[in-house]
């Protein structure tokens, strides 16, 4: 496969904006993170940083977008015939929890007051919509 040029700067710059907004998500918190902080720390014009997130909302919400679906990416497949074979299942829940584990400075600043909620409320959103099918989601 081979990758333009242009991608991989975009990629470096988005990593690099992420990079910056979690270092100011743990000094100064959620709350008092603004765009323009980002833009002086992640070294970028405001119309770089406005061509890969809208505001920082959509930022956080990329992040953790991506931190959940990281969570259940390539999980083992399960169907109503095989609930019944607990080793499938704990075979998927193991793999969650080790993955969360992997992540866990991540998920511990997204769950401390310095992300001021926003992550629990996302968080409680994918639990309440999506817990039960990642574990059973053939029913």
């Amino acid at each position: 496969m081979k990758t333009n040029k242009n991608t991989i700067i975009y990629d470096t710059v988005e990593k690099r904006i992420v990079s910056e907004f979690l270092k100011l998500l743990q000094s100064v918190g959620y709350k008092q993170i603004t765009v323009s902080q980002l833009i002086i720390n992640s070294q970028i014009n405001r119309s770089t940083f406005y061509a890969h997130f809208l505001d920082k909302e959509d930022l956080i919400t990329h992040l953790q977008v991506n931190l959940l679906t990281e969570l259940t990416k390539d999980l083992p497949e399960v169907n109503v015939y095989s609930l019944n074979d607990q080793d499938i299942v704990r075979g998927r829940i193991e793999t969650i929890i080790n993955r969360v584990y992997d992540k866990k400075a991540l998920f511990k600043l997204f769950y401390s007051d310095k992300s001021d909620g926003f992550f629990f409320h996302v968080s409680q959103i994918f639990q309440n919509n999506y817990y039960y099918k990642l574990i059973y989601p053939s029913v």
